[in-house]
This record gives C-alpha cells, sequence and structure tokens, in this order.
C-alpha cells in the first residue's frame, strides 16, 4: 500500500461511536445478504458481531493514528488479521483517516516526509494551506525540469538500444531466429501481407507511407542474406558439439557464432519489422 496524504481537511465528526461516525460504521458493518436475511435472525446475530467487532478495530486504529498522527501499513494490516476488508469497506476506512487527519505510511521514518510536504504546502507564497494529493502531486511535478531536444535524444537513443538488446536476446538464437525465418517464408508465400511483416506502410493524409511490394523485396532480399548467416553459424555449431574441438577452439567458435547471429539481426532491424513480430518470436 504506497503512503497517503490525507487529502483536504473536511468538517470533524461531531459524534463517534466508539472512535466513528454512525454513517461510517454503517458501510463498514455491511448490510446483511438476501442469503443471510432468509435464513432467519439467528444467522443474523454472528454476521453482525463479526462487524461490530470490525468497526471496533477500525475505533482503536483511528485512536492509535489520533495519538502518532500516523498509522503504519502493519499496523492496519494487524488489526485485520486473516480478513480481506472489500475495496468500499477499506475507501471508507482511508476516508476515516483522512477526515482525522492520520497519515497512512509505510514505516514511521516515512511520516517525517509527510510532514515536510505540509509545511512546504502550509508556508506557500499566495495559496492557501492545502492538503490535497493533487495539488502536492502538481508542486511536485513543478519542481522537476522538463526535457530539453538533446534530453530527448538522449533518451530515445536509450530506449532504441534498449530494445535491441531484447532482439539481441531473442532473434539471435538459434530457435528465434527460426521462428522469425519462418514469418518470413509466409510473407514470401502470400501467407502474409508487407502491412503485417512490416512498419511504415501506414498512409497518413500528410505523408505517404512506403511503397509496400519496395519494402517486401528489399526485406526478403535482407533475409536471403540473413539465411546465409545463419547457415554458417550452424556450420560453426556443429563444430562447437564435437568433443574434440579443444577450449581455445571453443572460445573462437563461440564469439564467431555471437557475430553472426548480430549481424543476421542486424540485417532485418534495418529493416523496420513491425515490432509486433518481434514479439512474436519473444
Amino acid at each position: 500500500m504506497t503512503s497517503m496524504v490525507p487529502g483536504s481537511r473536511r468538517t470533524p465528526l461531531r459524534s463517534l461511536n466508539n472512535g466513528l461516525a454512525p454513517e461510517r460504521v454503517t458501510l463498514i458493518q455491511g448490510e446483511a445478504t438476501d442469503a443471510h436475511a432468509n435464513a432467519g435472525a439467528k444467522a443474523r446475530v454472528p454476521a453482525q458481531a463479526h462487524a461490530a467487532e470490525r468497526a471496533q478495530r477500525v475505533a482503536r486504529l483511528v485512536s492509535l493514528g489520533r495519538k502518532k498522527g500516523y498509522i503504519t501499513v502493519s499496523d492496519l494490516s494487524g488489526a485485520f488479521p486473516g480478513e480481506v476488508l472489500t475495496p468500499e469497506q477499506l475507501d471508507e476506512v482511508m476516508a476515516i483517516f483522512s477526515e482525522n487527519d492520520i497519515a497512512v505510511v509505510r514505516s514511521p521514518n516515512e511520516m517525517a516526509r509527510v510532514r515536510e510536504a505540509r509545511a512546504a504546502i502550509s508556508h506557500s507564497p499566495g495559496e492557501a494551506s492545502s492538503n490535497d494529493p493533487v495539488r502536492v502531486y502538481l508542486r511536485e511535478m513543478g519542481q522537476v525540469s522538463l526535457l530539453t531536444r538533446e534530453g530527448e535524444v538522449a533518451l530515445a537513443q536509450r530506449i532504441e538500444a534498449g530494445e535491441h538488446r531484447m532482439l539481441y536476446a531473442t532473434l539471435g538464437t538459434p530457435l528465434g531466429m527460426r521462428a522469425f525465418l519462418a514469418m518470413a517464408d509466409e510473407l514470401r508465400r502470400g501467407q502474409r501481407t508487407p502491412h503485417d511483416m512490416l512498419s511504415g506502410l501506414e498512409i497518413d493524409e500528410d505523408q505517404p507511407g512506403d511503397d509496400p511490394e519496395q519494402r517486401k523485396l528489399a526485406f526478403l532480399e535482407a533475409v536471403v542474406k540473413a539465411k546465409r548467416l545463419i547457415a554458417d553459424a550452424h556450420k560453426r555449431e556443429t563444430a562447437l558439439a564435437n568433443p574434440r574441438t579443444g577450449p581455445d577452439a571453443r572460445a573462437r567458435i563461440e564469439s564467431e557464432l555471437r557475430a553472426l547471429y548480430k549481424e543476421a539481426v542486424d540485417l532485418l532491424i534495418a529493416q523496420r519489422v513491425a515490432r509486433a513480430r518481434f514479439v512474436d518470436v519473444s
């Protein structure tokens, strides 16, 4: 559960039933289901007793939170051992904490940051004090500088490098390459369309897409070259499987295999293959 800075403080509760307003107790306790109602008063008694006990636990949490100014996630979990609150019940409990200025934090140390955030809000010039989480979020975002053009380029390069590493890890293996080349053969036989296999073919009003047939031919030429590289890699894999291959030769062959698969993957990346096809392989 993430930490929560209570929202804008609402009117304090005028009357509490063991620390809770009556309308809060009603929702937390819940209403008996139709099945319980049909079973009679005897079936409703245990459910009502359980709901009353749950309300008492929430009241004790409120009392604890008023003393400390916060409660931890462990306090909340310990109050309901072995019991799972419904989303409605949990929302209502959180609303009670918010009305009483009780923060829910992961640890006592985290409360220091909550108090700092409240102090920063209350001392902001020209604005009234507010604990509204949205305003806190907007202020925090305002302190982060926007990306410059150079920063955007650097970020795009990092993303592209990460995607390439993923492709080398998937396509750059015998199994991954075999699966991808099988899809390329389906394109050659007409079982797939260029739009299904390649990106950049979408028609745009401002900028028309590439010619599908030309892209298809260029892609299939790259596939032929990749197949030659993979055939060469298979020969080295056979040598690598030979038990007579010594350690030095084995290390050299493994390095050559990595280079061959990387070259084959680079050929396919250059053809701007649809990302969905790479996902199919991975």
